[in-house]
């Protein structure tokens, strides 16, 4: 696992990832945050409108991508690839066919395009992604042969996907009752999240997907543009069933997990760490690192890499490094023997059965929630309800000692 991996894995709250280019000559990484923008993917059917977009000049293909595209949300970036290995297992069209309709959509002057060319800037601060957005005019020709209807969802199928931990392609699945019963669970939340009239932006269908084994990974995610990809702050503007949302996370999920699976009180704050006070981000950053990292060489690796990425200067980042390291394992020593295994797929799994939980108590009482992984948004009026779905939720998975935080109200 390159240096790449376990910082995304560290940073992993959201369904999307970004892409940025490592020190030292080594392989492109994804670093997932949230607000970061959506990758390309075929999210809306527009088959009731392709005779209107043929009639603008868009085929079929310019006609997905455009869809996608012009209803971004608030960011408004879409991100692609041009690497023809992204394209296998995509299923979304060939390499030639995506790169030579979004040449198309550009010559139109329907879209702006940041394409990212090998040893060139990158596009935009913080990816190496290419990316792409609606113009004006795009907008306006959607205003035409849309109005104000929405196009329908593209529901995912598979709606359950096992990839190869190496090769990241989707391994094939036999149809076993398990496996027929998850997709009934994912099913069930896309309907519902359908009729939730969430705004174009933030609406979107969900899979699951595991990693290397059913024991490994398995977490909801959200295709394309939508609230997991969302900063916070954008999050709180969006509407479901026409009312404002709340969100409730689980308070430091998985460092919370270890303790509570090596029999010990949680700590009031696992970001806590004396002599780092005024970084409690980069302390929650290097937390996660040390779960997710393979060894303390690959950590150390890592949290060089984020430290590179910050205003520090360049001679001090190695010497800070092994200090902030040294003092996360210092002062976490009670569950350090969980440190520098790869644990963190594992606990994504142990968080994904609970976010499962959660979202099928509140579906059988007839509410919507949408999942950011360790957080879960519903209609304000329904916040008492989503906090007793994540307390319940967590005890019948063998973590009743979780905490709950209100993000925002």
């Amino acid at each position: 696992m390159t240096f790449s991996n376990v910082a995304a894995r560290a940073a992993q709250t959201t369904a999307a990832s970004r892409c940025l280019t490592l020190p030292s000559g080594h392989s492109l990484v994804t670093l997932p945050d949230e607000g970061q923008d959506a990758f390309l993917t075929k999210k809306y059917d527009i088959g009731a409108y392709r005779d209107a977009f043929a009639s603008m000049g868009l085929n079929p293909t310019e006609a997905w991508i455009a869809a996608t595209v012009n209803y971004a949300g608030s960011e408004g970036w879409i991100s692609y690839s041009r690497n023809n290995n992204s394209y296998s297992s995509a299923g979304i069209g060939t390499r030639t066919a995506i790169l030579g309709a979004i040449e198309q959509l550009e010559g139109k002057g329907l879209i702006d395009n940041l394409p990212q060319i090998p040893h060139s800037p990158r596009p935009k601060k913080g990816t190496a992604q290419s990316i792409m957005r609606a113009t004006t005019k795009m907008h306006e020709i959607f205003r035409t042969v849309v109005g104000n209807n929405r196009l329908p969802l593209i529901r995912p199928d598979p709606s359950i996907i096992l990839r190869n931990r190496q090769t990241k392609e989707p391994m094939l699945l036999l149809p076993t009752t398990e496996l027929l019963e998850m997709e009934r669970k994912v099913h069930a939340c896309n309907e519902a999240i359908m009729s939730a009239d969430l705004p174009h932006g933030a609406e979107a269908c969900m899979r699951r997907i595991f990693s290397g084994g059913w024991d490994a990974g398995g977490r909801y995610y959200a295709e394309g543009a939508s609230w997991q990809n969302m900063k916070s702050e954008a999050r709180k503007e969006i509407t479901i069933s026409g009312e404002p949302p709340v969100e409730i996370d689980f308070k430091a999920i998985h460092p919370s997990m270890l303790y509570i699976m090596s029999g010990l009180s949680v700590p009031s704050d696992c970001y806590a760490v004396p002599g780092w006070e005024k970084e409690r981000d980069l302390v929650k950053y290097g937390l996660l690192i040390l779960i997710n990292a393979k060894s303390k060489k690959e950590a150390l690796g890592a949290m060089q890499y984020k430290m590179l990425q910050g205003d520090r200067e360049k001679e001090n980042i190695r010497g800070d490094a092994i200090r902030i390291i040294s003092d996360i394992e210092r002062h976490h020593a009670p569950i350090s023997h969980y440190f520098f295994r790869d644990f963190g797929i594992t606990l994504q799994n142990f968080d994904s059965k609970i976010a499962d939980r959660v979202l099928q108590i509140l579906l059988n009482k007839g509410i919507v929630a949408l999942p950011v992984h360790d957080s879960f948004l519903v209609a304000r009026s329904h916040g008492r309800d989503l906090e007793s779905a994540m307390l319940e939720a967590a005890a019948q998975c063998g973590f009743g000692d979780l905490r709950v935080e209100w993000k925002w109200t």
